[in-house]
């Protein structure tokens, strides 16, 4: 379940704050489609060349993207898994991203970046 923050208000030191979180969390997420583009220690599928590739012409995912974020999910559930896999474990539980839903979110976020790198 997401957790719900009320907005603060431009200016004050609690929206400095939400801005410095949401940057933050922007970046781990940037970490984690990194991990499952290029990564190599949970799966032996073939890794991308660049981050646009993981998404076709209508911007969806292609097949292979979507195999190696079931691969990384896959992995998350291993009982000690290296530690690239617990900080992505941390940051879903944290979040509070349930492993039957984790797939889902890693897809949307590996899309989200996919995109950005196309730009």
């Amino acid at each position: 379940m997401y957790r719900i923050y009320r907005r603060p208000r431009v200016g004050t030191v609690g929206f400095a704050r939400a801005t410095v979180k949401f940057d933050i969390d922007r970046g781990v997420e940037d970490s984690i489609s990194n991990l499952a583009l290029y990564g190599t220690s949970f799966t032996l599928l073939a890794r991308f060349e660049g981050g646009e590739d993981a998404v076709g012409a209508d911007g969806t995912l292609v097949q292979a993207a979507r195999d190696r974020v079931r691969a990384l999910v896959a992995a998350l559930s291993q009982p000690q898994p290296h530690e690239r896999l617990a900080f992505v474990r941390d940051y879903l539980e944290r979040r509070g991203i349930r492993p039957a839903s984790a797939q889902s979110m890693l897809e949307a976020n590996l899309r989200r970046y996919s995109l950005e790198q196309r730009d």
